[in-house]
């Protein structure tokens, strides 16, 4: 054979081998080019899922605490629901005042609550304008006429202001009783606070 033909043939045969290299690799570059890119996608999300991960953890180590937080405040409301008790149950706090009196020694002559068109009376009382009513709770004025020592009336002030039930006392008369020097008139407007139950369920 011709050394001509020979290398004619060789050089056909580098260049096939060539040009069938150049295809594989255009083959490759199209069928990994979508792959790369998506790597490289993620490759920027790792940062951030790596972030995320770790408020999650966070956030499940702080799950007892969050939970043992709702339950304290739980409970406070529930104290708070039986301070302030409904409305309705203005009868039961007109006994529990009762008892107060009994347990120091006061005599109680006549307890009456406010109307509520008098509720401004009482404000004024204080001392305050009238103010419309809050959502919370609602103030309700008691009038308490009773026979009393100064140690007995003290110590039922003392247990009105520190009631289960929230109470405090707006306005208050003491006068001497002519018939006995150790016993007095005394006249105080005691305001016990419930739940305004109409406006919460509005």
């Amino acid at each position: 054979m011709p050394l001509t033909l020979l290398k004619a043939e060789r050089t056909k045969a580098i260049s096939l081998t060539i040009i069938v290299v150049l295809i594989i690799l255009a083959l490759i570059q199209c069928v990994m080019r979508p792959t790369i890119r998506a790597l490289g996608k993620l490759s920027q999300e790792i940062p951030r899922i790596k972030d995320n991960l770790k408020r999650s953890e966070a956030l499940i180590a702080k799950k007892s605490q969050m939970q043992n937080q709702l339950a304290s405040l739980q409970a406070k409301l529930e104290d708070i629901k039986l301070a302030l008790p409904p409305r309705l149950d203005l009868p039961n706090v007109l006994q529990d005042i009762s008892r107060l009196a009994s347990a120091s020694k006061v005599k109680i002559l006549k307890m009456e609550p406010v109307k509520l068109e008098k509720r401004s009376q009482a404000q004024q009382a204080r001392g305050t304008e009238a103010a419309a009513p809050l959502i919370i709770y609602a103030e309700n004025p008691i009038v308490i006429e009773a026979k009393a020592s100064y140690h007995a009336f003290g110590e039922f002030i003392n247990r009105i202001e520190n009631a289960k039930n929230f109470m405090s006392i707006a306005d208050l008369e003491i006068q001497s009783s002519s018939g006995d020097m150790y016993s007095h008139n005394v006249r105080l407007l005691v305001i016990a606070y419930v739940l305004q139950e109409e406006l919460l369920n509005e």
